[in-house]
């Protein structure tokens, strides 16, 4: 399945984005900050855990999206410490080999959390960024308990996704029955909350503390630079178009703005 030309052109882009104002997002990798420390202060806040592997390898995280507005302040903030949680499991070699089931609960996100949070412009770079750069192997993105809100802008966000990348996709609510039969062995590895037979929520994000403290302090320091001079024409605009979505997109202006009353 490996193919050196595919792997060649991620790699080009993953260096890239993370360098490249015009294409990329280099301050999301600000590297002037204690990124271990920004991660430490993202696995705190319980709001995502690693489950663990299932018998196949793959790697289980989930993500409860309810409570990112009590944690973050702006967009920028989220995406940063989402990269430096990114980057710990680019260094495990077990997450490249076996892949990674991610699940998201949409569960008590408000609208007015989700529009304050909506950057259509780091949406689509993000997107970009995972399908295009990010040497990630994603087995499932499964979405529980959406809000209609978050159905509707996923649909219109699915121009940028691949076909490879939709076909991975599960939209479900209360019923984990699709989920568990896509990837073996997840509902072991649930929280009790879930059914899973796996402790409580709570109980797994204590464990990730704990494990994730164990983290060496310069495991995030890895600088990466690119001499645009000497890149050849052939390793240039590697990345396909993202056009962007109708502004008028659930109302959304373009531009991250702070929504003092509720929508």
């Amino acid at each position: 399945k490996f193919n050196h030309s595919k792997a060649q052109k991620r790699l080009d882009n993953f260096c890239t984005f993370r360098t490249s104002e015009s294409v990329g997002a280099p301050s999301w990798f600000n590297y002037e900050q204690d990124r271990l420390e920004i991660f430490m202060d993202f696995v705190r806040t319980k709001m995502i855990s690693v489950l663990g592997f299932t018998q196949e390898g793959v790697l289980c995280m989930l993500l409860r999206a309810g409570e990112w507005a009590k944690w973050a302040a702006s967009p920028q903030e989220l995406y940063k410490a989402w990269q430096t949680w990114d980057d710990v499991f680019l260094c495990d070699e077990r997450a490249q080999i076996g892949g990674i089931a991610f699940i998201m609960d949409l569960e008590g996100m408000s609208k007015r959390d989700f529009m304050k949070f909506q950057d259509p412009r780091a949406s689509k770079l993000s997107t970009m960024y995972l399908q295009e750069a990010l040497p990630f192997r994603v087995n499932k993105m499964i979405y529980l308990n959406m809000p209609t809100f978050f159905e509707l802008f996923l649909k219109a966000a699915s121009v940028w996704f691949s076909e490879k990348l939709k076909s991975k996709i599960l939209m479900l609510q209360k019923d984990l029955t699709p989920a568990y039969e896509s990837v073996p062995g997840l509902e072991e590895l649930m929280p009790a909350e879930y059914n899973g037979g796996n402790c409580s929520f709570e109980e797994i994000c204590e464990k990730n503390i704990k494990e994730f403290s164990k983290i060496p302090k310069n495991y995030l320091d890895f600088g990466i630079s690119v001499d645009e001079a000497k890149r050849p024409s052939d390793s240039k605009n590697l990345m396909r178009v993202y056009k962007d979505l109708s502004p008028e997109l659930m109302g959304i202006s373009g531009n991250y703005v702070k929504i003092e009353d509720e929508i």
